[in-house]
Parts: structure tokens; sequence; C-alpha cells
């Protein structure tokens, strides 16, 4: 209820905000604080939102998803962000991977959450690195996806809290977001994990089945759950 009354204000101010800021020219210094003011009503949302969805998780609407060609959207949506351009991007994705089942909302919040973090870890520059690849684990197979950065790494100490609700060790921040990233990769039946050295870097490591349900084990699960059509 909370979050619902924060949250629907900043609409409307946001709305407002808006509006103001069509009356000034790009050049004028009043666009550029009202762009900040904006900036800022959209962290607050973010925040709001991240609180809505660790009280009250959505329902996944999981489909045959081809990840490489969700990383690379998701990059893109990553590279807008602030010091995003001074980051050196790179691709490295295994053609010809089998598709996972995902819901693309979802994974699209744990990726750009895994690259934003990853940028704002490099305030000065360096390397942002996705790879795909095919791994068997558990004698399963599964599709791994890296994301590696050249920032300074965190700390053990820190390492080991990173997926701990409401830990955080930024200024801004809910400490929300990794936690519910490693909630929604177990509930696809797959691992987040991190590994990362003091000055040398960090890399997250998230792991899905390899499985695409066939049209008849789709239509048996709709008959299961009592779903038609």
């Amino acid at each position: 209820g909370i979050a619902h009354e924060i949250k629907n204000p900043l609409t409307g101010i946001a709305a407002a905000i808006t509006v103001l800021k069509d009356d000034f020219s790009p050049e004028d210094g009043r666009a550029l604080i009202i762009g900040e003011v904006l900036e800022q009503i959209s962290r607050l949302d973010k925040t709001v939102n991240d609180l809505l969805f660790f009280g009250k998780p959505t329902v996944a609407e999981p489909t045959c998803t081809d990840i490489n060609s969700a990383l690379k959207k998701i990059l893109i949506f990553a590279s807008q962000h602030r010091g995003g351009k001074n980051i050196e991007k790179k691709l490295e994705l295994t053609e010809d991977l089998p598709p996972v089942y995902v819901d693309p909302k979802q994974i699209q919040q744990v990726f750009l959450n895994l690259f934003l973090n990853a940028v704002q870890a490099m305030q000065s520059g360096g390397v942002l690195t996705v790879t795909s690849s095919l791994a068997h684990v558990d004698g399963m197979d599964m599709v791994r996806v890296q994301v590696n950065d050249t920032g300074p790494g965190i700390p053990p100490q820190i390492l080991e809290k990173i997926f701990t609700p409401f830990f955080t060790t930024k200024a801004q921040g809910t400490g929300l977001g990794l936690a519910i990233s490693h909630r929604l990769i177990e509930q696809h039946g797959g691992r987040l994990s991190c590994v990362s050295q003091d000055g040398v870097g960090t890399t997250f490591s998230v792991e899905l089945p390899a499985y695409c349900p066939s049209q008849d084990e789709l239509e048996k699960a709709h008959l299961r759950t009592g779903i038609i059509g």
C-alpha cells in the first residue's frame, strides 16, 4: 500500500515535469536541472518497483527464448545509461545455442541489473564482456551467460553478502537488485553465482536449463492447471 501511495504521485510528477521541460531549449541551463529531476524520479520509481516486486513477485510467463538475441537487445539498453559510453563492450556469444524457457521481461530485468552493476563498477572506464556458451552441469545441459567487468572487484567479506536482501554498499539503492535477480533465476530452474578478485574484476554467471517444451507438453500442462486455449 505504501509503495502504491508513492508510485502514483511520482507518475504525475514525472508527467508534469516532462511538460515543463518542453518549454526550454536544450541550451537552457534550466533544461539540465529538469533533466536531473526526471532522472531522480526515475530512480525513485525503480526503488518502488523493486520493493513491490520483492514483496509480491509477478507470475512468470515463460516462452522459448533465444538468449543471444535477448542479450544483444539488453546490452543496447544498458549502453544508454550514464557512464556506459565510456565502457568498451564485448559480446562473445556461442552460435546455435538451444533456447531457454524463460519469461523475457524477467530475464531482461536480471541481465539489465547485472550490466548496469558492471558499468557502475567501472567509474574510470573498463571492459564489459558478455559471453554465452553451452555447459554440462550435474547431468543437465545448461545455457551459461557470464558478465565480466574489469572494475576493482568485490572484497570477500562483501561478496558473501551480495545476494542478501537490502544489503548494499551504494549511497543510493535498496539492495534488492541482486536479491531479486537471484530469486528470478532460481525460479527458472537456474543458478546465479559470482566470483571476484580485488583489483582484477568481477564475473557473474547465470546458468539456465537448455530446455524448451514441445507443444504437446504445453497443452498437457494447460490441462493439468485447468487452463484452456
